[in-house]
């Protein structure tokens, strides 16, 4: 462009909607983006504007982040059952730190937890706060469940020196029904990732891992 006033860079994650990221002046040549997230894929698009309004968006430009966090599955069961409220997913494994990640470690009074099926823009099956009062430490293991009263029921456990964890979360509703393989995302505070393999199917609406 030649009579821009300044630009506009547009962002979204996965498959969200555009929005602003910044506003660079005019003869900008380049933007730096620092909140971005492991694991997560981004694309942008460039206007130039002036008085006169904006110009048509430039081709997309996408990019996945590395992830920070690798989580190995051991086991897994998903129930998709016809019925409101009768879903169920258990999935157990070992979560460990790879080079990059933000956090010291995986101690949920310092760090949120989040798990994901379908991706980072998939349904969230659970997000746990950092430091959240539900956490229950016993013999080095940290151990939390879903406040009384919540419909939905969870039970996390995470055993910070191994890395062993497990999330069974239950009378819950998937919006649609999960496709095979499945993919989980996980999140400990600002790091992610995510594993994906093909699950058993046992029976209509039932399917196993390993």
């Amino acid at each position: 462009s030649d009579s821009e006033d300044f630009f506009q860079v547009n962002r979204r994650q996965g498959t969200g909607t555009y929005a602003t990221l910044a506003t660079p002046t005019a003869g900008a040549t380049s933007y730096s983006d620092n909140g971005v997230l492991p694991d997560r894929t981004y694309s942008y698009r460039v206007r130039a504007g002036n008085v006169g309004g904006l110009s048509l968006a430039s081709d997309e430009a996408s990019i996945t982040v590395a992830a920070t966090l690798e989580p190995v599955l051991a086991k897994g069961l998903v129930k998709d059952s016809p019925k409101s409220g009768r879903d169920l997913v258990k999935i157990s494994g070992t979560l460990s730190l790879l080079e990059g990640a933000l956090s010291t470690g995986l101690d949920p009074m310092a760090y949120s937890l989040r798990l994901q099926l379908g991706g980072w823009d998939g349904t969230t099956l659970m997000a746990v706060p950092a430091g959240d009062p539900g956490w229950k430490l016993r013999r080095g293991k940290w151990t939390w469940k879903s406040p009384k009263g919540a419909f939905t029921k969870a039970i996390v456990k995470l055993d910070p020196a191994t890395g062993i964890f497990s999330v069974a979360v239950s009378r819950l509703t998937l919006p649609s029904a999960p496709a095979n393989p499945f993919l989980f995302s996980l999140g400990a505070g600002s790091d992610g990732g995510s594993t994906s393999a093909d699950w058993t199917a046992k029976r209509a609406g039932t399917w196993k891992y390993p």
